[in-house]
């Protein structure tokens, strides 16, 4: 039976609140609502109004504008309502620190950063923020700000943050002083981790839900952000000293959930305080009017995180504010900030399907869902529009294990309706389309199935094959593009949830010969067969890329073997040329609302077959860690665009720009240059973009049989 959705709320957010809330009640953490960020619409005299020479006209703080839908935020990490601001506006979600706490010159003029900074933010999980890799020759740290989400609320020495509504910042000067109480009175002495962690907010052991990750050898923050922006000073002194760092601690899975129902909201928020801090900085620090001067210093954001289904463009909440902030600051005569990310490791995880059916017909793909699986399961299915613009072109049915199809016809959707089986399955459609109606309108029909293994009184889902049946509503061939939404781990280790997959039998994982089948042959060459093509499975690695990052709002970029040039297994692929000639489909697609079709370029994330990942710091002082993973590529890319801009600090380059022509400039190679042309040819764009490109990271630890 069909019933109205909640009005403006997201499936996956509904899902969880019936489902999986109920669920996570089991843990004993105690969630409060923070709401979900709004539209933006931005005007920087937010900054110290007061002040002479800032851009924008009216006091205008939309920046940070609530919306309905709520945020779960664990209890102690919440701003206790009796410490909300007595002056503050009501419906404003967070404002900026006292002018006074962030690093700037002192009462003589002297001090404060230099007018050739570049700002590098990362926004992960588990960033140890006392690591050497991030302070300068002094032993001071090269952090400016960083927001602990997750953090009990309030700030170093009990100092209260009541401009925060959850979680601790700290900066520079509390960094300072942290690093010298808790390294005996001494810059240069061993640091206490652990107490000066605690301190900040990083690592909490006190609390049921609190952030602990950063207590364990290897965190994905500690990894990313020394690619990113971490240095020896006496090794890099001029990187050190030039580039330095805004960091946010996001919570991981356990809290914006295995299928990220929370991800792009907490992202959202990171990104604007982001903004905000480096903006707010580059005012402390050059607080007169500059006539013709660009507002703020350049920022290179990484952010290594993504989900399989979506939009795959603008439609999305997460490129839609990027692409948004990007036009806002252009605008306004503001510095740009550059946004990159990975492409994804989903490339051989049976995510992606197209179906082409034509007039009238019913075509069907089997959604493998397995045992004892602990967490939810989603697919996303995209079509377009029917004829009168107000249904999907696709009707749908979901059929459980050992179910007749008979028994289950499809049925069209209806937009803002949902289609129940209980709290065991559940089929939301949705309508979408651009805020200003604009543009071609699109349908996602979102599948949910409980988990397979639920400890309570709730009925879990039937394991097996659920047989996905799409009848084609129009009188011409349409296209629908499913996926098989991320789903991570809750807990590390831990065998909390099992991916559901496309389960077809022309799907070829591995090569008749050994190994598995790549997306496209390597090296590439003319004639070179399209190896994803091979036996016709509707199932195809061309299309896996990052949602998130697919999109011409940011870069994108992959990950590939040092030893040879060869594309990384793992890392996803891009649809290709929009003809079909590359994902296999007879309709192709278009590049609308800032789609793209590809990669940016690609980074090492494996040293060769026998030395996993690739390395960089681990969690503790001294140590390094390998890792793999197109995250850990994103974060090498970023620092190569931090390079170029300190090299031109005031291009307008973007950072898709920078990095296409350095790997065109690569993989062409010539005398100064023969990085490439060491390797048996040039790799897929589909896979590796313009291009592969050399770590930029130096002064590396030698693995062992390296030479």
């Amino acid at each position: 039976m069909s019933e109205e959705s909640p009005a403006g709320v997201d499936p996956y957010i509904d899902w969880w609140a019936r489902v999986e809330q109920k669920l996570q009640g089991r843990s004993g953490i105690e969630f409060d609502r923070i709401p979900i960020l709004g539209e933006i619409s931005l005007s920087f005299s937010r900054f110290f109004p007061a002040m002479a020479g800032v851009p924008g006209g009216k006091d205008d703080k939309g920046l940070w504008r609530k919306s309905a839908a709520p945020l779960p935020i664990p209890a102690f990490a919440k701003r206790p309502a009796d410490r909300d601001p007595v002056d503050g506006d009501p419906d404003l979600f967070a404002e900026l620190p006292p002018r006074d706490r962030l690093h700037g010159p002192g009462p003589d003029g002297k001090g404060g950063l230099d007018a050739d900074t570049v700002i590098v933010g990362v926004i992960d999980c588990d960033i140890p923020l006392g690591h050497n890799r991030f302070r300068d020759a002094d032993g001071k740290s090269r952090i400016l700000a960083a927001w602990q989400m997750l953090a009990p609320w309030g700030g170093p020495g009990g100092l209260q943050q009541e401009y925060l509504p959850f979680g601790r910042e700290v900066y520079k000067d509390d960094l300072d002083a942290l690093l010298f109480e808790h390294g005996g009175g001494s810059f240069a002495g061993w640091l206490d981790e652990q107490a000066f962690n605690a301190a900040t907010g990083v690592l909490d052991n006190r609390n049921a839900g609190g952030r602990r990750g950063i207590a364990k050898r290897a965190s994905h923050g500690a990894h990313v952000m020394d690619l990113a922006a971490g240095a020896d000073p006496v090794a890099e002194p001029e990187f050190a000293r030039r580039v330095k760092i805004v960091a946010v601690n996001i919570p991981d899975s356990s809290n914006f959930g295995a299928p990220g129902t929370f991800l792009d909201e907490y992202l959202r928020y990171a990104i604007l305080r982001v903004a905000d801090l480096a903006d707010a900085l580059w005012l402390r620090n050059n607080p007169g009017p500059r006539a013709g001067a660009t507002f703020g210093y350049p920022i290179v954001l990484n952010i290594s995180f993504g989900k399989q289904a979506g939009a795959k463009s603008n439609l999305d909440r997460l490129p839609a504010l990027i692409n948004d902030l990007l036009e806002i600051r252009k605008r306004d005569g503001c510095s740009r900030i550059d946004v990159v990310m990975p492409a994804g490791n989903d490339n051989h995880l049976q995510c992606n399907a197209f179906l082409e059916p034509d007039r009238g017909e019913i075509v069907e793909l089997n959604w493998r869902v397995l045992p004892e699986d602990r967490s939810s399961n989603f697919v996303e299915v995209w079509t377009d529009c029917g004829p009168d613009d107000q249904s999907p072109a696709a009707s749908l049915s979901l059929v459980p294990p050992g179910g007749k199809a008979s028994d289950h016809p499809p049925v069209l959707g209806v937009a803002g309706h949902v289609r129940r089986q209980g709290n065991v399955a559940a089929v939301y459609c949705e309508k979408v389309g651009p805020p200003d109606g604009s543009g071609p309108h699109h349908f996602r029909y979102v599948l949910c199935l409980a988990p397979t293994y639920i400890e309570t009184e709730m009925s879990p889902a039937p394991s097996g094959a659920w047989k996905i049946r799409l009848r084609n509503e129009r009188d011409m061939r349409i296209q629908c593009r499913l996926s098989v939404q991320t789903d991570q781990q809750v807990s590390a280790g831990g065998p909390n949830n099992l991916r559901s997959y496309f389960d077809d039998p022309a799907y070829r994982r591995f090569e008749d010969a050994a190994g598995l089948v790549e997306s496209e042959s390597y090296p590439d060459a003319p004639g070179a067969i399209n190896t994803d093509l091979v036996g016709g499975s509707p199932v195809r690695r061309h299309g896996t890329m990052n949602s998130s990052a697919a999109n011409r709002a940011v870069a994108r970029v992959g990950g590939y073997r040092m030893t040879d040039g060869r594309p990384a297994f793992y890392s996803a692929t891009g649809r290709g040329r929009t003809n079909g000639a590359d994902d296999g489909t007879l309709l192709g697609h278009s590049l609308m609302h800032g789609a793209s079709g590809a990669p940016t370029a690609a980074l090492p994330t494996d040293d060769g077959p026998a030395h996993f990942g690739i390395l960089a710091a681990g969690s503790a002082n001294g140590s390094m860690m390998a890792m793999r993973g197109t995250s850990f590529a994103s974060a090498q890319a970023a620092r190569c665009v931090a390079i170029a801009l300190m090299d031109e600090i005031e291009t307008g380059v973007s950072a898709r720009e920078i990095l296409g022509a350095q790997a065109r400039l690569a993989e062409g190679g010539g005398s100064d240059n023969a990085f490439a042309p060491a390797y048996p040819g040039s790799a897929d764009i589909d896979q590796a973009g313009w291009g592969r490109l050399a770590s930029p990271i130096r002064y590396r630890v030698a693995r062992m049989g390296e030479r």
